[in-house]
């Protein structure tokens, strides 16, 4: 046994000989809620502050676990009682951004029916050709990827970029009469970007790609995804709430056709939670209309809005990720 291990075992002893807490104490702490000081910063040695402050600690909790069950005995009693508070979250505890409460104006309302996507909610537009494209010279991880993507979107193309400069694959696109392309970044062979483009006017948006998995990484006993392509998927667009977040959501809708093929039994949903936009595709089986099996088919990733630009990655920049803006935790901008 070392010093330090014989050390510690000696300051444990000697708080076990600590007097316990007379039984006054003990009687007003279920008298009401009183918080443990866990202020230990007196004490020089770190080992013996280190134990203080565990031992306190437990004793905080031990508190609090009391006061809860105490007010859980008191509703049962008392039918009539207030439900507990809800818990307090970064979602609901988060900064108004002044945009959420202008959604009824009529003015932001004719403006955003008249946006570059009004022609998808419109259903003027029921075809969707999407170019899915990868950065130079790309890893077989990008590539397989991309071509998954391509069996997620009906009408979608994935075309190997070789030596193409980017501003003649807009233009390919454009006069080929698709409308949207998508570009898979990579770094050191690890995707970090996607910027998608709604052709043939804009916007562009450029996002932080994270947390990808392949089809067969999420359910290797899924249908491949072939099956899939050839009927459109309902959508499920979540949680936009800002004025910006509304027209971020309206572009990533237009991807997809706006008539769905209920046949096909597939959803693709864009969540949006604390600005990370959460895709998942799913399956469903319906066997009673209170019973429904949802089964994850993939693939799945994690989008981070970086920039949103108008035009083809030539205007002016809508909105622009600088750090900034982060001036606290609980500022959201979708």
């Amino acid at each position: 046994m070392c010093i330090r291990d014989r050390y510690q075992r000696r300051v444990r002893e000697k708080l076990k000989k600590m007097p316990k807490k007379r039984k006054a104490d003990d009687e007003s702490e279920e008298s009401g809620p009183k918080d443990v000081d866990t202020t230990v910063t007196h004490i020089k040695n770190k080992i013996k502050r280190n134990l203080v402050y565990q031992k306190l600690k437990k004793q905080k909790k031990t508190v609090r676990m009391k006061e809860r069950k105490k007010r859980k005995k008191e509703r049962e009693k008392n039918p009539n009682a207030p439900p507990p508070a809800p818990a307090k979250t970064l979602e609901n505890t988060r900064e108004a951004d002044p945009t959420m409460d202008n959604q009824d104006d009529p003015e932001v309302e004719m403006e955003t029916l008249a946006d570059e996507f009004a022609s998808h909610f419109n259903n003027e537009q029921t075809v969707k050709n999407i170019v899915i494209t990868t950065s130079l010279r790309p890893s077989a991880k990008v590539s397989r990827f991309a071509a998954e993507l391509s069996c997620l979107f009906p009408g979608s193309q994935f075309i190997r970029r070789k030596e193409f400069v980017m501003k003649d694959i807009i233009q390919f696109s454009i006069n080929r009469g698709y409308s949207h392309l998508l570009v898979l970044n990579e770094t050191k062979k690890q995707m970090h970007g996607l910027i998608l483009m709604s052709l043939p006017y804009g916007p562009t948006a450029h996002f932080r790609l994270t947390g990808y998995a392949y089809a067969k990484e999420v359910n290797k006993r899924a249908q491949p995804l072939k099956v899939y392509r050839d009927y459109n998927p309902e959508l499920i667009v979540n949680n936009f709430q800002t004025q910006m977040g509304v027209r971020l959501g309206r572009m990533l809708a237009s991807t997809f056709p706006p008539l769905p093929h209920f046949k096909g039994k597939r959803v693709i949903t864009f969540h949006n939670q604390r600005d990370f936009i959460f895709f998942r595709h799913h399956s469903y089986i319906i066997h009673s209309p209170t019973d429904v099996e949802l089964t994850g088919i993939g693939p799945r990733f994690c989008l981070k809005l970086r920039s949103l630009q108008t035009g083809l990655m030539s205007g002016e920049y809508e909105w622009i990720f600088k750090k900034e803006l982060e001036t606290s935790r609980r500022k959201f901008f979708l």
